[in-house]
């Protein structure tokens, strides 16, 4: 099963590729096209009961049994909720560096704003690098 499963992902990195790599490749919507067929193939086992899911199309629980075990759920106030987060967000920002949030932010606009591929690992101007940077200094 894993050569298997080797073989699909191989098939599949080098059609990507063949697009001219990840990028070309949502542009062109062919990933939201492969992401639409295989959700549909999965859905149809599900309908079909050939993939089973304990609890949606099979091992389901009768009506009457689902009545006498309650099942305690968490109640949350969002507005509380939201008020905790702008609060946690205030202090954030108040303790951070601000000279060295927006040093990392224009390295990551300037960097987004590039007509080249940064996505070698080690390009200073790598996005994901650039984003993990800024999200160190908050």
């Amino acid at each position: 099963m894993s050569d298997e499963l080797e073989a699909k992902a191989l098939e599949i990195i080098q059609e990507v590729e063949a697009h001219g790599g990840m990028s070309k490749y949502v542009n062109s919507g062919q990933a939201k096209l492969r992401i639409e067929e295989s959700a549909t193939r999965k859905q149809g086992r599900i309908d079909s009961g050939q993939e089973i899911i304990v609890g949606v199309n099979k091992y389901k629980l009768d009506d009457d049994a689902t009545k006498e075990e309650q099942i305690d759920v968490l109640q949350i106030d969002n507005a509380k909720a939201q008020e905790k987060q702008f609060a946690r967000l205030k202090e954030v920002k108040e303790n951070r560096n601000e000279s060295a949030v927006q040093e990392a932010l224009e390295k990551l606009t300037a960097s987004a704003n590039l007509k080249k591929s940064t996505s070698d690992g080690d390009d200073p101007n790598n996005l994901m690098k650039l984003a993990i940077d800024a999200a160190a200094v908050r």
